[in-house]
């Protein structure tokens, strides 16, 4: 829908620009549209950010709100540098498209590293199955409510079936308090 929007609102045009040498070369020009995907870009990382400070603490296997936070951040720094680096190299077109090819590319190398790295490095070592959570409180809390529930009488549903993995997933969850 976005991309659809964006080509009926704000069609890309052709334009001729030059090298620093004096060559042509056709780019498509950057208009309006191309600034609100870049606003569109940091609100959906800034809401990743705000995401992954409000699970810090919640207990996973892998621990990946850290590793998230450093691919977010990671993108921040390496758009910020190669655009900055784009822009000052202006009329090298063969330099401005390796820095762009480096930045996209590290980037998202970056991101699939510390996203996977810390997981496949527990696979090979025999602990990705078995790895002990940091805190293992929030589960047994969950657990012990799950038992506390008062047990099926002949006018109450039993736990089964899809009402009981609803149920469960709600004890874990924290909402039977």
């Amino acid at each position: 829908i976005y991309l659809s929007v964006w080509t009926v609102v704000a069609p890309k045009a052709l334009v001729t620009e030059y090298t620093a040498t004096g060559q042509p070369y056709d780019v498509c020009d950057l208009n309006w549209w191309d600034g609100v995907l870049r606003i569109i870009e940091a609100l959906v990382n800034v809401w990743g950010i705000v995401l992954c400070w409000r699970t810090r603490s919640a207990p996973t296997a892998f621990s990946e709100s850290k590793s998230i936070s450093f691919a977010i951040y990671n993108w921040f720094v390496m758009q910020m540098v190669g655009s900055i680096l784009t822009i000052a190299v202006e009329g090298y077109v063969n330099l401005q498209y390796i820095i762009t090819f480096a930045r996209d590319q590290l980037t998202f190398s970056a991101m699939v590293l510390a996203l996977f790295l810390p997981k496949v490095t527990l696979i090979l070592r025999g602990q990705g199955d078995a790895r002990d959570l940091t805190d293992t409180s929030f589960t047994k809390q969950a657990g012990a409510r799950l038992r506390q529930l008062p047990s099926s009488g002949p006018s109450q549903p039993r736990l089964g079936g899809a009402g009981g993995a609803a149920a469960a997933a709600a004890a874990a969850s924290g909402s039977f308090r």
